[in-house]
């Protein structure tokens, strides 16, 4: 782990403070240490606290992982905070799924204790092998360009917090070595060991398969090519923020698209260019397939007959006129003329 030791990076990371996410987990058990080890190796020492989020997913043994942290964090004398998700928690949110509902209180908790206690950052321990699940597992749903990038290794958390992941940059065989080097004991979920979750069967079943009899270096491989997908990622959204600035006005109730700016861009963009209209409205797009957004460009074509009008999922509604498409929700009152 010198290389995580050596960063300038995760040194200026740590001079604006950082909560660590803990589970008890090999991968957070071992960004803990490491981060002990730089905290400890600076003048004065690094604002560095560790946050434990208790699922209770999993009784006796979720309350022992937070034992664990608590005593972790004590051990080595950090600021220590904690909360218990509780089914009636889990309950208010209306995704459908237990573990985006639990996501989304993890990260709420996170950020307003970092906020709270004025720290900048908020390290989670996604590793390499994490990264090349995630990139499998998104292949295997269908995904394009952007999803192949998998795990960002930063993005923002709030208005002051920002979210890293240091440990993306090392392979989960690289992290338990460095633990037994330590001699440094952590929590096993078994849950982990169960095959009911599509992503436990890729980490469990499917990767040692393409290891063992197609690619030996199949993790590496996925990395690689969720890092070269974040390059073209970054470049096409450069080139659709420029094409939104050119073709996009708001208006108070409605959007509209300039069909003239869109005359010579190539169908990609303009496809990320409704991907992008729809993220910044906050509009639904969990059943935005590609087809829609495919949809959405070709009725910006100079052939598409004027005046049609389509509605997408979420209640959007676009319609074409000479010189524009005109998009609104049906939840605000539809535009008086475009």
């Amino acid at each position: 782990m010198r290389e995580f030791l050596q960063s300038e990076i995760l040194a200026r990371q740590v001079e604006a403070g950082v909560l660590l996410a803990v589970s008890g987990g090999a991968d957070s058990t071992a960004m803990l240490r490491c981060f002990v080890a730089i905290m400890q190796s600076r003048t004065p020492p690094a604002a560095i606290h560790v946050a434990h989020v208790n699922h209770a997913l999993r009784g006796r043994e979720s309350d022992d992982d937070a034992v664990f942290v608590r005593q972790l964090a004590g051990q080595f004398g950090l600021p220590y905070h904690e909360t218990l998700l509780t089914s009636e928690m889990l309950a208010t949110d209306d995704s459908g799924s237990i573990e985006a509902a639990a996501r989304g209180l993890r990260y709420d908790f996170l950020r307003q204790t970092a906020e709270q206690n004025a720290l900048r950052h908020v390290a989670v321990a996604h590793n390499a092998d994490d990264q090349a699940e995630t990139v499998l597992h998104r292949i295997i749903r269908g995904t394009g360009v952007a999803g192949l990038a998998g795990i960002p290794p930063v993005r923002t958390l709030g208005e002051a917090v920002t979210l890293i992941r240091p440990m993306l940059a090392f392979s989960r065989r690289t992290i338990l070595d460095y633990l037994d080097a330590i001699q440094q004991p952590f929590r096993t979920d078994s849950t982990n060991a169960e095959s009911r979750y599509t992503r436990n069967k890729i980490r469990n079943n499917l990767i040692p398969q393409l290891a063992s009899e197609y690619h030996p270096a199949v993790v590496d491989a996925l990395v690689r090519l969720g890092a070269q997908a974040t390059e073209w990622a970054d470049y096409i959204k450069s080139q659709t923020d420029a094409l939104y600035d050119r073709a996009v006005t708001h208006h108070a109730e409605y959007i509209a698209v300039r069909l003239e700016a869109l005359a010579d861009a190539p169908q990609l963009l303009v496809r990320e260019l409704f991907v992008i209209i729809w993220l910044r409205q906050h509009w639904r797009q969990r059943d935005m397939a590609y087809a829609h957004w495919q949809r959405l460009a070709e009725m910006t074509l100079p052939q598409f007959t004027v005046s049609h009008k389509q509605v997408f999922p979420g209640a959007i509604v676009a319609e074409r006129t000479a010189t524009q498409l005109v998009l609104h929700s049906l939840s605000t009152t539809a535009p008086s003329s475009c």
